[in-house]
């Protein structure tokens, strides 16, 4: 009887192979059913297996029966097989002899695929069509494949026949349709491009190679040795296609050197890479130690010794280096023979001879004996004819082989230490881990240390001894998953927060989850813009990752990966009560299933049925068994979500809607799903974020706008873009949203005008004027303003009342009209109720119009010379705004507080309210900063940091002139010109300040007009000579203009600097005269720095105008 494994001739009777020691099975020709080698008769069917009867195999890898089901989406790796010159076969040869060629060629390939877990689809003459991931999925279908191809040729080629029979074979992996695609009995069906690239890729292939596709070859890495054969023009693609021609199997690597790279990043492994440090050093000094390291799938145990190995590079030590198999669990000491191959160098061409010498030339290396040599070339199947004769007995033989083994290993630490690493202990064959034991127990007193890694599901019986460490790896924290994914994108992109925050939540804090999603996402292309995403989370499952989550799901049946994918339509998290509802089975079964589920630890369970919970254990894992529904499927499915939801959690429906959104998005319930969105959008707005409001309008406009038009369609657009306008205020600001808001602003008084709605429109316009008023339109905004405030007296509606003058006094303000802005913020004050008139907040401009009111009234007072009823004022804003428990109307009083400071000259006070508006800013997900950067520059200068200090604030001023902003932009340009003049930078200063009056001139922003001028003129001061006369005549344009305006502070500040000048022009009389008479103006403020440096200043006038002074 012939082993299946390396075809050696076995005992009938026995179970292990006595050359390579896989186990044997028998199986029935007729039912398949298994037997034990021996059996006479099938215990199933009963057909005779004596004589050749019986089938032995392997039980390598057995695929399930292939099931009927609906068809669903798939990743499968597709091969086709093609029997070269069969036409020719079927010319010169009888056609009962041609008939018996394709019958033994079409029977050995049924014979060989199964064992690499494939399944045969169709055979078609001499062609056959077979999958891989078909019924069930598993992590290596597309390596399988390609070792399926190569034992093909092989098995073929051996068939007995007038002459060898050749094939050809194209192999292709991706997204396909598989199943009942048309009806009963067409459940093996596929369709996609996989299955024709596959087909294309045969012809390409000469007699006897495989051709793989590129997607293919990007998901066996590095197992197999291939050549590339470049891109060709395939027939139906309209790209030429990359190909791959395996030239073999690299046997000699690792899965994870195959599979990953040691480039990646390494991050939050520091308390383990000191452990490893500590006991190597231990072993080194002759105390063996053991490291048991166990983790999940792809959480950096490899990439762990990787980094071990990369930090003792430079040390003297021996590595031995064990991998196990998924494919050799039954396949005796596979890693040590893999081993000792690969430490003799064998070559794939060498003869038996040849690796017989190099093995004799290893062992000579620790001065082996020549029977242990003998005993080890058995082990690897050479000829040991030149050696005294090897004990025949299997089992003392196999007695002998150990103790040669671990001579060696005894051996090796007396030259230098050495490190063992035995990887995926998972997949050890069960004599392999008998002689792994006996290692454990030698090393204690040697200069070895070894390492283990292996999975959780493995169960290690070392972890009570002495020298032996046992340690779980944990996921990546949020920090340090963040820190990996910049890390991984930093060479190819720069990826946007929001998209980093999502790659971080798929990949739940596994490495290799990161590492491949962030791939997928860089290789995608331009990364998409915040604020635009769908409804459902865009990142796609890896191909790289896609068969291993799904063999997790398959190996438990087809019931619970139904329930799967009901969880995985919910969500990441799904109650009992919602799953059993629309999965409409039995509650016995639903039960059932779902504890095969959390058994198999595909979901966690939290609480008792039938109130639990159920979580998906990866963020991936619900994305895979989501990803296998088609369209009608997934459509059908959330319908029914919804529907549920509705029905029995209205408490849902309430404080999440946009839940039941979602679900209605996918359902394709475009009109439901819009009400839903624009309901989650509003209440997004009332809990202050900004960031989720925004996606939620958004989601119900891009609905909105597929439907036909319509009055109510119409109705529903102008609501949704009024709350839309406020969301984009919030969460992104006119910094990087200023055209849209704009936009959107303009469409929505569009809609207003044409449905007639007053109250409506009123929104509409107000939030017209807002967007002009920020965008620098000022004398336009007024216009509007005062429409906005007829529209509300023509309604005698004072709740608009209010908001009329909220957009009279903003306008007003930077208009320089003081007067007014102080009447109409004081008739705000007095109609300002915050029970009833918060609200407004969400309609009018994202902040509360009562804060905004004091705010500007503070600011008012202060440039009309009222310092101590300004801060009365500011401190009255902060205070409301932190009473409201509203984040954006605090960040609104605190950014005018910082201004406020800031033209009060302090510099502490000032930081703190910057800080905290920029603090509420990033909480929220907004960056509606304002000045906030800016002043934060101007409050290090003034600590003395000169050069830090404008770096930053050039930095605000240079991110505001690339917005449309124009917004007190005027301000910063001037509070930056005056730090560059303080600082000696005279040209820089005056090239500021001349911008700052061409925005003046054209916004007609004229609040801080007098300001401008009086700082042109202070860098005319600051040059001297000829320059003097003009900075006066600037100096006296800036009084000028202030008194015109009613800035009182202003015109101190202006009249100080002409004082300087004059005083050092002879002029003192003139300029006591005209300082003492400003300053005298002032009732209160009096302990500012404006008016104790003009006091200052008066004193030594006085003092030089004394005769003798």
């Amino acid at each position: 009887m012939e082993c299946p494994n390396c075809r050696a001739d076995v005992s009938e009777l026995a179970r292990f192979c006595s050359q390579c020691g896989s186990a044997l099975v028998l199986s029935c020709p007729s039912c398949g059913n298994s037997e034990a080698p021996g059996a006479k008769f099938c215990g199933k069917c009963g057909t005779s297996l004596t004589g050749s009867g019986g089938v032995i195999r392997s039980p390598e890898r057995t695929p399930a029966m292939p099931r009927a089901a609906l068809a669903e989406r798939s990743h499968l790796t597709v091969m086709f097989c093609d029997l070269v010159g069969s036409t020719a076969l079927s010319v010169h040869l009888d056609v009962e002899d041609f008939h018996e060629v394709i019958g033994a060629y079409q029977k050995r390939v049924a014979e060989i695929v199964p064992r690499f877990g494939g399944f045969v689809a169709r055979r078609v003459g001499d062609g056959v069509l077979i999958y891989f991931g078909y019924p069930d999925a598993h992590e290596d279908d597309p390596e399988q494949a390609v070792r399926a191809g190569l034992a093909l040729i092989e098995g073929i080629g051996r068939l007995e026949g007038s002459e060898p029979l050749q094939i050809r074979l194209g192999i292709a992996t991706g997204l396909v349709v598989v199943g009942d695609l048309i009806g009963p009995g067409n459940d093996k069906d596929v369709l996609g491009e996989v299955p024709n690239l596959a087909a294309r890729l045969l012809a390409l292939a000469e007699p006897n190679t495989i051709i793989i596709a590129d997607g293919t070859r990007r998901q066996v890495g590095s197992v197999f040795a291939l050549e590339d054969i470049g891109f060709n023009d395939l027939k139906g693609f309209r790209e030429p296609q990359r190909a791959w021609r395996v030239l073999g199997e690299n046997r000699f690597k690792s899965r994870f050197e195959a599979l990953r790279s040691a480039e990646t990043p390494f991050v939050d492994r520091q308390e383990e890479t000191e452990l490893l440090l500590r006991r190597w050093a231990q072993a080194r000094a002759g105390e063996g130690r053991v490291i048991l390291f166990s983790g999940e799938a792809g959480i950096g145990k490899s990439r762990l010794t990787v980094a071990l190995r990369d930090s003792l590079d430079v040390e003297q030590y021996i590595e031995l280096h064990y991998f196990c198999s998924p494919h050799h669990q039954d396949s005796a000491l596979f890693p040590v023979i893999n081993l000792l191959e690969r430490a003799a160098g064998f070559g794939r061409e060498d003869t038996p001879a040849v690796k017989l010498d190099k093995l004799e030339a290893l062992m000579a290396e620790t001065s082996a004996a020549e029977r242990d040599v003998a005993l080890l070339a058995e082990l690897l199947l050479l000829p040991t004819e030149r050696y005294a004769a090897v004990e025949h007995n299997p089992r003392r033989r196999r007695e002998e082989t150990f103790e040669a083994l671990q001579r060696q290993l005894t051996a090796l630490p007396q030259k230098k230490p050495v490190l063992m690493i035995f990887e995926d202990l998972h997949w050890i064959d069960p004599t392999t881990q008998e002689l792994l034991d006996l290692f454990i127990r030698r090393i204690e007193r040697m200069r070895v240390m070894l390492i283990a890694t292996f999975r959780p599901d493995f169960v290690a019986p070392w972890a009570d001894q002495p020298h032996v460490t046992m340690l779980t790896l944990n996921r990546l924290n949020r920090y340090d998953s963040e820190a990996l994914v910049r890390q991984l994108a930093a060479k190819a992109k720069s990826l946007p927060s929001d998209l980093i925050g999502e790659i971080v939540e798929r990949g739940d804090g596994v490495p290799l989850f990161l590492e491949e999603v962030t791939k997928t996402v860089v290789e995608a292309g331009p990364a998409r813009r915040a604020g635009s995403s769908t409804s459902h989370m865009p990142l796609s499952v890896p191909p790289t990752l896609h068969a291993s989550l799904m063999a997790r799901l398959d190996r438990i049946g087809p019931a619970a990966k139904e329930i799967a994918q009901i969880g995985a339509t919910i969500g990441r998290e799904f109650s009992y009560e919602l799953a059993a509802k629309v999965a409409e089975r039995p509650e016995v079964e639903i039960k059932e299933t779902l504890g095969r589920l959390v058994e198999a630890g595909l979901i966690f369970q939290r609480g008792e049925l039938p109130r639990s919970n159920f979580l998906f254990k990866h963020g991936l894992l619900q994305d895979a068994a989501y990803s296998t529904l088609l369209r009608d499927r997934r459509r059908s499915l959330h319908a029914r979500i919804a529907e549920a939801i509705e029905d029995i959690f209205p408490e849902i429906v309430e404080s999440q809607p946009e839940v039941v959104a979602r679900h209605r998005t996918e359902a394709g319930l475009r009109k439901q799903a819009a009400i839903y969105w624009q309901r989650a959008g509003e209440l997004a707005l009332r809990r202050s974020a900004g960031s989720e409001a925004l996606k939620h309008f958004s989601n119900a406009l891009r609905l909105l706008e597929e439907m036909s038009d319509s009055a109510e369609r119409w109705q529903q657009e102008l609501d949704i873009r009024l709350g839309l306008g406020t969301a984009l205020i919030i969460a992104r600001g006119f910094r990087s949203a200023g055209h849209e808001i704009v936009d959107h602003y303009a469409r929505a008084v569009t809609l207003g005008r044409g449905l007639g709605d007053d109250k409506k429109l009123f929104r509409a316009m107000w939030g017209n004027w807002y967007t002009n008023l920020i965008t620098g339109r000022t004398e336009q905004a007024l216009g509007m303003a005062n429409e906005v405030v007829e529209v509300a007296e023509r309604l005698a509606d004072p709740d608009l009342m209010l908001e009329a003058y909220h957009s009279r006094w903003a306008n007003s303000h930077v208009l320089g009209l003081n007067s007014i802005t102080l009447a109409d913020t004081e008739r705000g004050i007095a109609l300002y109720n915050p029970e009833r008139h918060h609200a407004h907040a969400y309609d009018y401009g994202g902040h509360d119009t009562g804060v905004c009111a004091y705010a500007h009234n503070a600011i008012t007072l202060w440039v009309t010379g009222f310092a101590g009823k300004a801060m009365q004022m500011s401190v009255a804003a902060l205070e409301l705004g932190k009473r409201l428990g509203h984040p954006p109307s605090l960040a609104h009083a605190a950014w005018w507080s910082a201004a406020l400071r800031q033209m009060l000259r302090a510099p502490e006070p000032c930081r703190e309210y910057a800080e905290l508006t920029i603090r509420i800013g990033r909480d929220q997900g907004s960056n509606m900063f304002v000045v906030c950067p800016l002043l934060l520059g101007w409050t290090v200068f003034q600590s003395g940091q000169v050069s830090e200090g404008l770096e930053r604030m050039e930095d605000a001023v240079e991110a505001t002139r690339q917005s449309v902003r124009r917004f007190y932009y005027e301000y910063e340009l001037l509070v930056f010109a005056e730090a560059l003049l303080k600082a000696g930078e005279v040209d820089r200063a005056q090239q500021v300040v001349q911008e700052a009056l061409d925005v003046i001139t054209t916004s007609r922003n004229r609040l801080f007009e007098a300001e401008a001028h009086r700082l042109a003129g202070a860098c005319l001061a600051a040059r001297g000579g000829e320059a003097t006369a003009e900075a006066a005549q600037r100096l006296l344009q800036a009084i000028q203009t202030a008194d015109r305006q009613g800035a009182l502070a202003f015109k101190l500040r202006a009249a100080t600097d002409l004082a300087r000048l004059w005083q050092d022009k002879e002029r003192r009389g003139e300029a006591r005269d005209l300082l003492r008479q400003i300053y005298g103006q002032f009732t209160e403020g009096f302990d500012t720095p404006d008016l104790s440096d003009a006091k200052m200043l008066l004193d030594e006038l006085d003092v030089k105008g004394i005769p003798g002074h």
